[in-house]
């Protein structure tokens, strides 16, 4: 169909219930910054401006369906009764659709007994003498009856995006029937959604053909006995009050009591007010989409509101010294992201909300040159000079009395290190708030004041020049760095504010931020500025190794593949092991056929290739991510490996890291022992010691499950994985075989993270049966475990989100999809983040507790922490303390019904550890 869109007198009419649903399922549950699902009212919007891209109305309204009974369920209570009700995450949508309906001024109609469908077809019947043409937009097939030549309906055939136009034209090719005739279709092949009847034992083949010959419902009745099968014929004259009566239920009303001011429906659209409301409710797509329509920048964001000031001098700084003793939000500028060379070009303030002040310091820089000469002799008492300005803050900043607010306090805390500057008193981090809140949002400053102010921060980019160093901010024009610079200090302060407002109303999640994650905070900081020695020598002598071991490997595999070919290349290597080789093609993706490593692990049988290919990719990733890069990685300074480790990354509140990532290091090879073998004590003075937790995510899931056979095994201190063998297997502990016990622990580990009888057949490379009779008798033996994964589930799926022991929240909108793969996802996150985020948290606890004992240990110090691993690099004379301190702390850092237990080693490098 064509629409004019100069056509002055076009209606669309939107079923928005209808759409609205089909909208909740086509797009991820997702969730605003208050934790609200949002994506049935964002897929409507999307549909709805899609459409009036496509058919430019001038008149628009949508209806809705009242939850109040209407005249249908009066004439038979069974009319829709079988129908589950919609998940509350679509039904608490509703309002906040109707409310942006109303916001963007589009029309919406509702009445108390009546359907939306009554009102799309009242509305088309008035259009006839109104109107040149009404569009009706719903996913619902009744509403073919309205159709004429006035009036096409557009049905959703997929998702939201594929819409089929029917017409008079399109019915009769089709069905071969009138608009009319559709009813009695319906009338007789019945509607299960809708629970109308219909004649029993009459499908739609059988409604065509009897309608083509006879027409209609009542002619059909009048002429029974011209229908030659006599089973028909009965089925029909049995269920003839049901077909009459569900000609009733499926006829649409199209005389509601309604008065059609046709004005009120007018789409006049006004597209900077409805970039506006679209940044309300944080559509992005929907702004990048339609910002074309308005002049100006393509998101419509608030310019920051305060009031900024530079102060260069120092009597002014002094003068507002006084307002800093209740508490200030604090920024800096510096010239790198490296902390270890970073300087200061400028740092900001902010004591009240609105006002920040912003104190540049350019002239106490030195030159890169200046820097390289003064870290000449690797020495870690070497800092930089402190300029008057920084100076006059130090009492402030090291007070830990008054509270300093930070976004990423970490960062400051290191680079004030450079200057002996140690900040104390961080009363609120807003990185870590906001992730405590609501670890699915980004929680990058800007993109918080955007989510929370709706207000566009300038971005360094678009300040200094894209592309360019961050050393350039020093040459920043002083009224540009101000406004950039204030404003960090100033959001910071204001979402402060926010944040204890929404702590304040949670205990538990208070006490993570104050009593875990900041602590923590200072804890990294420290651990990241001392850095680990590297021996630089042997990951040498482990490169040449690998070399020589690649090249013998990359002759291997050209032997094998017939000829010679680029091995890092896919589309070679799959031309190699398909065509060449014949192999069987395991898995396809959208680039073609997978030769990934879960394709060669299933190779391994068929071809001695594949074996090879699996070492030579393990051997070059170690290579190219750990042995060549780690010496690049030494600071010129201290000649330390310094990692970076990440609070507000992985949804369980694990530590991560970066440059490098210690938490990948492989340990089952000997290659990936050698890179652990290159991190050393800091002299021949020290040894390193590692504390592990055994176990712990075992002892937690005991804990939460209160299953007695696994809390007995745990409080015997018995090998937890023969243990289970014993039991799984019917034998006695004595008896059982390494086989048993390496299956009793795949099932173990296996449970936390969700793993199915496929997942543990493919890991024991046993048979599916035999795997999933292996996890039934597990539960069979520990009952308490399988009913506390499935509350846990049960409870996610209620809620929306899983916490942790400590309070810890993880949204899981996954476990409510209609997708069955993803909802599974969904569920082993839900068990999978209960237990391996409360053992993050006592990790977390115990990181603190020790680094609180180690203030008697001034030559001792944390340095990493991997997983369930502590290490220390401690001096020879504080060893045997240490140590002691470091299980007892461990051990006893959180009560629990089963004992943590800790298992340590020290040595002189990381791999005598492992």
């Amino acid at each position: 169909m064509n629409v004019n869109s100069s056509n002055p007198g076009t209606l669309l009419v939107i079923d928005g219930l209808s759409l609205a649903y089909r909208s909740f399922y086509s797009y991820p549950l997702t969730l605003t910054h208050e934790n609200k699902p949002i994506n049935a009212a964002f897929g409507f919007l999307s549909m709805l401006f899609s459409a009036v891209d496509r058919y430019n109305p001038t008149y628009l309204v949508v209806t809705f369906d009242v939850p109040e009974p209407n005249f249908r369920e009066a004439l038979y209570p069974e009319y829709k009764a079988h129908r589950d009700p919609p998940p509350s995450e679509f039904i608490d949508q509703i309002p906040v659709l109707k409310s942006c309906l109303d916001e963007l001024k589009i029309a919406r109609l509702e009445l108390a007994g009546y359907e939306a469908d009554d009102l799309m077809g009242t509305l088309a019947e008035h259009s006839i003498n109104h109107l040149d043409h009404c569009l009706l937009m719903t996913g619902d097939k009744d509403a073919y009856q309205l159709v004429s030549k006035s009036t096409t309906v557009l049905i959703n055939k997929k998702g939201i995006s594929d819409i089929q136009e029917i017409t008079p034209e399109f019915l009769n090719d089709t069905y071969q029937l009138t608009p009319s005739q559709m009813i009695d279709l319906k009338s007789l092949q019945g509607d299960r959604s809708d629970n109308i009847p219909g004649v029993t034992g009459v499908g739609e083949k059988t409604a065509l053909k009897l309608l083509h010959q006879l027409g209609s419902l009542k002619g059909i009745y009048a002429q029974l006995e011209a229908i030659e099968s006599d089973k028909v014929r009965q089925k029909l004259e049995k269920d003839k009050e049901n077909a009459f009566l569900s000609y009733e239920l499926a006829t649409i009303n199209c005389k509601v009591p309604i008065e059609f001011k046709l004005p009120s429906f007018k789409f006049d659209p006004n597209w900077t007010h409805i970039i506006e409301v679209f940044q309300k409710y944080t559509f992005k797509s929907l702004i990048t989409r339609y910002h074309h329509h308005i002049e100006g920048p393509a998101v419509l964001l608030k310019e920051p509101d305060g009031t900024y000031e530079c102060i260069d001098e120092l009597e002014s700084l002094k003068g507002i010294l006084k307002h800093l003793k209740k508490g200030f939000s604090f920024d800096l500028e510096t010239t790198s992201l490296d902390i270890y060379q970073a300087q200061i070009v400028g740092f900001s303030i902010a004591f009240k909300e609105k006002h920040a002040i912003y104190v540049p310091l350019n002239d106490s820089l030195k030159s890169t040159n200046d820097n390289l000469q003064l870290f000449a002799n690797n020495e870690l008492n070497q800092e930089f000079d402190i300029p008057p300005l920084l100076k006059i803050m130090v009492p402030f900043l090291e007070d830990p009395t008054i509270p300093k607010f930070t976004h990423n306090g970490k960062y400051e805390r290191s680079v004030l290190k450079n200057y002996s500057i140690d900040l104390k008193g961080i009363a609120c981090d807003t990185m870590l708030a906001s992730f405590l809140i609501n670890p699915n949002h980004k929680i990058g400053l800007k993109a918080l004041v955007e989510l929370h102010f709706n207000t566009q921060m300038t971005h360094y980019e678009d300040l200094i020049g894209e592309g360019k160093q961050q050393q350039s901010f020093s040459s920043v024009k002083i009224s540009d760095a101000t406004r950039y610079a204030a404003a960090d200090a100033d959001y910071t302060l204001r979402l402060t504010h926010l944040f204890n407002k929404e702590l304040k109303k949670d205990t538990k999640l208070s006490s993570l931020l104050n009593d875990v994650e900041l602590p923590v905070q200072d804890i990294l900081a420290d651990m990241e500025y001392r850095g680990v020695r590297l021996d630089s020598h042997a990951l040498f002598k482990l490169q040449k190794q690998i070399t020589k071991e690649l090249d013998g490997l990359t002759n291997t595999i050209h032997e094998l593949a017939g000829r010679p070919f680029n091995i890092n290349s896919t589309k070679q290597l799959a031309e190699i092991l398909y065509d060449d080789l014949k192999l069987k093609v395991v898995k396809k993706t959208k680039t073609g056929r997978s030769t990934d490593s879960s394709v060669l692990e299933k190779l391994v049988h068929d071809h001695p290739i594949a074996d090879n290919l699996i070492r030579y990719r393990m051997l070059v990733k170690l290579q190219n991510t750990y042995i060549s890069v780690l010496p690049q990685l030494v600071s010129p300074r201290f000649g330390r490996i310094h990692t970076s480790f990440h609070q507000a990354v992985t949804m369980t509140g694990r530590l991560s890291s970066s440059a490098p990532n210690l938490q990948n290091i492989p340990i089952r090879t000997s290659e990936g022992l050698g890179v652990r073998e290159a991190f050393i004590s800091s002299s021949v003075d020290y040894q390193l010691f590692s504390a592990d937790y055994s176990q712990i995510e075992l002892r937690i899931l005991a804990h939460l499950s209160e299953d007695e056979a696994m809390i007995d095994a745990f409080k015997r201190d018995q090998d937890i994985h023969q243990s289970t063998a014993s039991r799984v297997f019917g034998v006695k502990m004595d008896d059982v075989t390494k086989e048993q016990r390496d299956r009793a622990k795949a099932v173990n580990f296996g449970i936390i993270y969700g793993t199915s009888g496929f997942g543990l057949a493919q890991n024991l490379g046993i048979d599916r049966k035999e795997a999933q009779s292996i996890i039934d008798h597990y539960f069979q033996m520990f009952p308490n475990i399988k009913l506390f994964i499935d509350s846990t589930i049960a409870n996610a799926r209620e809620k929306g989100y899983v916490r942790t022991l400590l309070g810890r929240y993880r949204y899981i909108p996954e476990i409510k999809s209609p997708n069955f793969s993803k909802r599974g996802m969904g569920e082993r996150m839900a068990v999978n983040t209960v237990v391996q985020g409360t053992a993050a948290d006592i990790m977390k606890l115990a990181m603190i507790a020790v680094a609180k004992q180690l203030e008697s240990y001034p030559q001792s110090h944390l340095i990493i922490q991997v997983h369930d691993e502590l290490v220390l690099d401690i001096h020879a004379d504080e060893l045997n303390a240490v140590s002691e301190m470091v299980i007892r702390e461990m051990e006893q850092v959180y009560p629990l019904k089963v004992p943590l237990k800790v298992d340590a080693m020290a040595g002189n490098n990381w791999k005598v550890l492992s």
